[in-house]
């Protein structure tokens, strides 16, 4: 019978080890899905946070003044400004950005109208590269002009819905207020707003 005791004492240390060491592998399988998932959180977070700065910051910005043209003729007189012309580049940092008219979109407006998007391959907003590679993308070191012909979309104000207004409400006059927003695939608008001096010269710089 002591013998028996002894024996069933063993198994019952034998058990209580077992059931330790059951402890131990749940605890660290539990331990390796909690780290897991707080990996995983931490690298949605660093996505999500990086998103959001992105779309934050503008992929574009200005490089250089905003020039305002005049041209006589036509019904257009001396204070009519007919078109713009903005300088573009790419921000620091960021990754290239599409420029081709399925992927930008370029709206103007003045106090008198808005257009929801001028560059839809038609003559009234234009790119072209200053400094590239020949293609429609703009990467770092690169430079693009923008051509608002307010001209051209005076003549075709019926593709832009503008058949009920006249021409002075499309161009542009001396204390008229110009906004252009240019809004590309990604990243915030680049926003160019600037109020039409007193006097105005065949080129007028609106820094």
């Amino acid at each position: 019978m002591r013998k028996f005791i002894k024996n069933r004492k063993g198994l019952t240390g034998l058990e209580t080890a077992i059931i330790l060491i059951a402890f131990v592998i749940v605890a660290a399988a539990f331990a390796f899905v909690v780290l897991n998932m707080g990996f995983y959180t931490a690298q949605r977070s660093r996505t999500v946070i990086s998103s959001g700065l992105g779309e934050a910051s503008s992929a574009l910005e200005l490089d250089g003044s905003v020039l305002a043209y005049v041209e006589i003729g036509d019904s257009i007189t001396d204070t009519n400004v007919t078109s713009v012309i903005v300088y573009i580049k790419l921000s620091s940092g960021r990754y290239p950005v599409e420029l081709s008219p399925d992927k930008l979109v370029v709206t103007y407006s003045n106090q008198h109208i808005a257009v929801d998007n001028v560059y839809d391959n038609s003559s009234v907003c234009l790119l072209y590269e200053i400094v590239g590679d020949g293609d429609s993308i703009l990467e770092e070191g690169e430079k693009f002009k923008m051509f608002l012909n307010l001209t051209a979309l005076w003549h075709n104000r019926d593709d832009y819905g503008l058949s009920d207004v006249n021409a002075s409400e499309v161009y542009l006059h001396p204390h008229d207020i110009l906004r252009i927003e240019i809004k590309p695939p990604v990243g915030a608008i680049l926003t160019i707003e600037r109020i039409i001096p007193p006097s105005v010269d065949e080129v007028t710089n609106l820094d």
